[in-house]
């Protein structure tokens, strides 16, 4: 009887185990159904680019280059590329350019066109480039570029970029807000102004900080993190190669370790760099000299330029091994305290033990020496 309970049991426990599983992947097919999106277009993806060109078709040059006085006007073109099966219609503008934090040449965003970036205008804001085929090869159109250098340019190097855009708009459900996704490309503009350079280099906002390492340093050799700034405040675009130097009192165990190379950095562009050196012994005190050198920036012209250089101290403490060498000095004082007043301790009692011993010397033999014959004192006295 008890058999047939257990065995009733268990049929209903694997049945309602059954239940739950086919209701779970149930709920899961309808969740996952709801939660596929509904394609918004059946477009394929595309691909198109900018790049410099002459008054017929893309050449090959990388970047738009110009140079000429305050007041000048120079025209260039450039080609709107489409590399995909289909027609596309994109957007051209122009922008400024600068370094972003990391140092890398960046384009702003649209409508921003400060500097040289307000000095070109474009034929076309709006461009249909037909697409590729295998007769006419890549589709493109070219675009009329105008340059302008007001007469109060500054002499010097000056960067901007113009750009090609597609912007796509996805449906919007529900809620949701519809969204536009911009994809950009876009081609660099060097200008030089005529006048005279004026190339410099500056290292500013030297951070540093030492870790002693495993154990506070009882292990020996730690690491030396810094950060720091490289700034061009000249009006010549160059690259930077930046190295770091530490060194102990009077130059002793000095290492150098190669940063991050700038690629270019234009006038007034800045550069933050960190870099960590290994293997620092703590001696007390560790010197830090951050060196930039300036070279040649990718069709750039070339820079004679002293290295740009700044020095810092740093507190390089091993901690543990002073720590110890407290922990020894306090040992050895209380040591020697302890035997000092030990030896306090004896000093009276010997020295009351030797006095007793000399008085009862002296005592003993100033009898002997005072005492006169007693037959010599009667015979003194017969008379």
């Amino acid at each position: 009887m008890r058999s047939t309970v257990v065995v009733r049991r268990l049929a209903r426990l694997v049945g309602f185990v059954l239940i739950c599983l086919v209701a779970g992947g149930t709920a899961s097919a309808a969740t996952a159904d709801d939660a596929t999106p509904t394609p918004t277009s059946s477009a394929e993806p595309v691909t198109f680019g900018i790049a410099p060109a002459s008054a017929d078709s893309p050449d090959d040059r990388a970047y738009l280059v110009a140079g000429a006085a305050p007041g000048s006007v120079v025209y260039e073109h450039i080609a709107v590329i489409n590399q995909s099966d289909v027609p596309l219609s994109l957007a051209v503008y122009p922008v400024s350019a600068g370094n972003t934090s990391d140092g890398s040449l960046g384009l702003a965003e649209r409508g921003m066109t400060s500097d040289a970036g307000g000095w070109l205008t474009l034929g076309a804001e709006q461009v249909d480039v037909p697409a590729q085929s295998t007769d006419t090869g890549l589709g493109f159109v070219i675009v009329p570029v105008t340059i302008t250098i007001p007469t109060d340019a500054e002499p010097g190097d000056h960067v901007a970029g113009i750009v090609a855009s597609l912007t796509t708009t996805g449906q919007s459900s529900g809620n949701s807000p519809s969204l536009q996704l911009e994809q950009r490309t876009g081609v660099r503009v060097y200008i030089t102004v005529a006048g005279d350079a004026a190339p410099a280099l500056q290292i500013t906002d030297v951070e540093t900080s030492y870790d002693p390492g495993p154990l506070w340093g009882l292990l020996g050799q730690g690491s030396v993190h810094l950060s720091y700034t490289i700034v061009n405040p000249g009006n010549v675009r160059m690259a930077v190669e930046p190295s770091t130097t530490t060194a102990g009192p009077f130059g002793l165990l000095t290492q150098t370790v190669a940063g991050t190379e700038v690629a270019e950095l234009a006038p007034n562009g800045r550069a933050q760099r960190e870099t960590t050196l290994t293997g620092v012994w703590p001696l007390i005190h560790t010197g830090v000299t951050v060196t930039a050198v300036a070279g040649q920036a990718k069709g750039g012209s070339e820079i004679t330029l002293d290295p740009a250089t700044d020095v810092v101290g740093l507190w390089t403490i091993p901690w543990a091994w002073l720590a110890i060498l407290l922990v020894a000095g306090l040992v050895g004082w209380w040591m020697r305290r302890r035997r000092r007043i030990r030896a306090a301790r004896r000093g009276p009692a010997g020295g009351g033990r030797h006095s007793h011993a000399r008085r009862s010397r002296r005592g003993s033999e100033t009898p002997v020496a005072d005492q006169t014959p007693v037959a010599e004192v009667a015979g003194a006295a017969a008379p």
